[in-house]
């Protein structure tokens, strides 16, 4: 493999691992946004039953 292709793969990589990195990204606000309000009602939860 020539230089210049080496160096056009090695780009590909890096856009493909960036994407990958904003889905997970995506991913993990999501479930923060959805986990949150959840979170925030049991630990209330168990704040009022050990009162």
């Amino acid at each position: 493999m020539s230089k210049p292709d080496e160096t056009a793969a090695t780009i590909d990589l890096m856009i493909d691992t960036l994407a990958e990195l904003e889905r997970i990204e995506a991913a993990a606000r999501h479930a923060r946004e959805n986990l949150t309000p959840i979170c925030s009602a049991l630990y209330q939860a168990w704040c009022t039953s050990n009162e």
